[in-house]
């Protein structure tokens, strides 16, 4: 009777790691397939026209000109530069050396201010590289990007650095509840669709 009990509890235990690891894969493909076709949403105030004379190509949803000036451009470098610049400064600033001593709450202390800091570098990023879209032009002088105010400029900053944070929670979705590490698994569905847009 207690064999049988504990092939029973076996089993139970055996199906329920096949479903959740099931689960967790179908999580991580949906929330990478989001991450893809978000990454395709372009910027608003593109002159595609203008665009498509520059590059010397077609404009297509999947076109690889589109895909630099989407939502998503500046990736999630913004939150991995963030990160490292905190790493660093918490081996000599005491007031972040202690952190590291903390155990699992000083570590969670540290990755606020990474994601805190994240806020900052992506306006700084994302600022200069409006800027210098803006300022790609056509010999005949059409921009690639028309901006009519400044209102226009700190929008689109404001949605490249929304897409930063957005990147951000999805590799932390993945990371807590699908497989692999989130951030590893972006970076390189990142590189994967740059190169087959390519």
């Amino acid at each position: 009777m207690t064999q049988i009990s504990s092939q029973t509890l076996s089993f139970q235990q055996h199906f329920k790691f096949k479903s959740n690891l099931f689960l967790s894969t179908c999580l991580t493909v949906l929330l990478i397939a989001i991450y893809i076709l978000v990454s395709k949403i372009s910027l608003p105030f593109q002159n595609f026209a203008a665009i498509k004379e520059y590059l010397n190509t077609s404009v297509s949803f999947g076109n690889n000109s589109i895909y630099r000036f989407s939502i998503l451009s500046l990736g999630i470098a913004p939150y991995l530069s963030s990160y490292l610049l905190v790493e660093i400064f918490s081996l000599m600033m005491p007031s972040l050396k202690k952190y590291r001593k903390c155990g699992v709450n000083g570590r969670r202390k540290l990755k606020a201010i990474a994601t805190m800091l994240t806020f900052l570098i992506g306006m700084i990023l994302g600022a200069v590289t409006i800027n210098g879209f803006e300022q790609m032009t056509l010999p005949n002088g059409d921009h690639l990007l028309n901006i009519g105010s400044t209102y226009d400029f700190i929008l689109l900053v404001t949605i490249l650095v929304g897409g930063v944070y957005f990147i951000f929670i999805l590799s932390e979705l993945i990371s807590k509840y699908g497989i692999g590490n989130g951030i590893s698994l972006i970076f390189l569905t990142q590189i994967l669709t740059r190169q087959q847009n390519t």
